[in-house]
């Protein structure tokens, strides 16, 4: 299995990336996220 470490500032990076994480979930990536401070206040 095939993984990528996604790394979230906020903003529109957000929405972005959970739809990207999404994707690659589909496609069969162990997908594991870092969210800055501010990311994790939206």
């Amino acid at each position: 299995m095939k993984q990528v470490l996604l790394g979230v500032s906020a903003s529109v990076a957000l929405y972005k990336s959970c739809d990207l994480a999404s994707k690659l979930t589909q496609a069969g990536w162990a997908v594991r996220c870092i969210l800055t401070e501010n990311a994790a206040k939206l």
